[in-house]
């Protein structure tokens, strides 16, 4: 398997190689890369089994790699901005995604991309973690 270091995606794997032989099977190895083309590569010439990184730039890359398919979302983590507390830039930031996502730009510019099911309703300062 591949993944980013010191990723959540890192610790993710970390934690469930025990799994593995708690299941009777043989753990998984993974290796990190820093960059996407290795990973890319060694997925073409058979030296990666598995890439496991972030869902929306898996499903796009997936979409436009030869030979790769996206296999399934594992959990879903909510990306966000951050700015300074009490930054001007926050509310602006907020707005322009409402914006977006009230003139109908926000539901295009995720079809372009291939993940019309990872958007938000509505975009917020602070909003309740989903963790």
């Amino acid at each position: 398997m591949a993944t980013s270091p010191g990723s959540t995606f890192q610790q993710i794997l970390e934690n469930g190689r025990d799994n593995c032989a708690a299941a009777g099977r043989k753990p998984y190895t993974v290796q990190y890369f820093a960059d996407t083309a290795p990973i890319w590569l060694g997925l073409a010439n058979g030296k990666i089994d598995i890439d496991f990184g972030p869902t929306l730039s898996l499903k796009y890359d997936a979409a436009h790699i030869p030979h790769t398919k996206f296999l399934s979302q594992f959990s879903s983590t909510p990306v966000g901005f951050v700015t300074a507390k009490g930054s001007p830039i926050a509310t602006a930031l907020r707005d322009a995604v409402n914006k977006l996502i009230a003139s109908g730009d926000y539901a295009k510019i995720l079809g372009k991309w291939g993940v019309t099911d990872s958007g938000i309703p509505q975009s917020a300062i602070n909003p309740p973690s989903s963790l």
